[in-house]
């Protein structure tokens, strides 16, 4: 018989008689059982069905069944490894000392836990901690007096001075804030300027000035403060000058302020002075003609030779010499030399 079935034998009694026998065959197979095992790694080795393993895989065993049939077994090992866990905390120094895995922890720093997982396993939590100080910052504000009273962290402050106030930080740390106010007092200013009549009218902080005095602006500071400035405005005339020239008219043409005259006259020119202001000057110009000096003079003969304005003469005639006046003027003198000769006479007398 090779395989399971009803099979009938047709036999003979010891009595002779005939005989039927009947088998029923039943052939049961080899038998197959997949088993799927996870452990933890500090669980290796694993024994099974007298294996000793000592890592994940899939394992087989050939066995005998109770009615000792051939039976395969086969194991699919999963090994959980060793759980790590990091915790990155931060937290404020208010909040220590800090509880973690049954641990008291004072200070920043790492600490470890050795825990065991749900299924048994080992597991290994890591935590950094991180610990914030108590924050502090200071703030330094300065102010216009005209900006008093100054709003700070719910505080009302109506002078200078250094204030703090107890904050919590985004974090729900303690936070020290301390505020060192300034208050800038009205600022003042005083301005004395000095124009020509010719700048007239003056602008100065948008107002249009048309005479000397004392002027008032209240402005703003670049801070945002009151500011108020005083101008002292003085306003000098327009200069006037005249000058008297005599002139010889050797000295003709005459330069005067960049003007060339040739004539004696009354001349003007209209300057600025080193400030800046209009300034008319006048001249008055006169020209003195070449002065002439007619001499006539008579001399004997035995006067001469005959000196006259460091010329040496020695015979009667018209000389000329030029001279200089005593204002320095072309002077042109002439003498009319007449030369006596020696007088003779003769008498003729008769007496008795």
């Amino acid at each position: 018989i090779n395989a399971a079935g009803t099979y009938t034998a047709n036999l003979k009694s010891v009595a002779g008689c005939d005989s039927v026998a009947t088998l029923n065959l039943t052939v049961n197979p080899t038998l197959t059982s997949t088993t799927n095992i996870t452990i933890c790694s500090n669980q290796l080795p694993y024994t099974w069905n007298e294996q000793t393993i000592n890592a994940a895989g899939t394992y087989t065993a050939n066995l005998k069944s109770v009615a000792g049939c051939d039976s395969m077994a086969t194991l699919n090992l999963t090994v959980n490894p060793t759980l790590t866990s990091t915790t990155n905390i931060t937290l404020c120094s208010n909040q220590l000392p800090y509880t973690w895995n049954g641990q008291t922890i004072n200070a920043a720093g790492t600490y470890t836990a050795n825990l065991t997982s749900a299924a048994g396993c080992d597991s290994v939590a890591t935590l950094n901690l991180t610990v914030n100080p108590t924050l502090t910052s200071t703030t330094n504000i300065t102010i216009c007096s005209n900006q008093l009273p100054y709003t700070w962290n719910g505080q009302t402050i109506n002078a200078a001075g250094t204030y703090t106030a107890n904050l919590k930080s985004t974090a729900g740390c303690d936070s020290i804030a301390t505020l060192n106010l300034t208050v800038n007092p009205t600022l003042t200013s005083t301005a004395n300027t000095t124009i020509c009549s010719n700048q007239l009218p003056y602008t100065w902080n948008g107002q249009t000035i048309n005479a000397a005095g004392t002027y008032t602006a209240n402005l703003k500071s670049v801070a945002g403060c009151d500011s108020v400035a005083t101008l002292n405005l003085t306003v000098n005339p327009t200069l006037t000058s005249t000058t008297n020239t005599t002139i010889c008219s050797n000295q003709l043409p005459y330069s005067w302020n960049g003007q060339t005259i040739n004539v004696a006259g009354t001349y003007t020119t209209n300057l600025t002075s080193t400030a800046g202001c209009d300034s008319i000057a006048t001249l008055n110009l006169t020209v003195n003609s070449t002065l002439t000096s007619t001499t006539n003079t008579t001399i004997c003969s035995n006067q001469l030779p005959y000196t006259w304005n460091g010329q040496t003469i020695n015979t009667a005639g018209t000389y000329t010499a030029n001279l200089k006046s005593a204002a320095g003027c072309d002077s042109v003198a002439t003498l009319n030399l007449t030369v006596n000769p020696t007088l003779t006479s003769t008498t003729n007398t008769t007496i008795c």
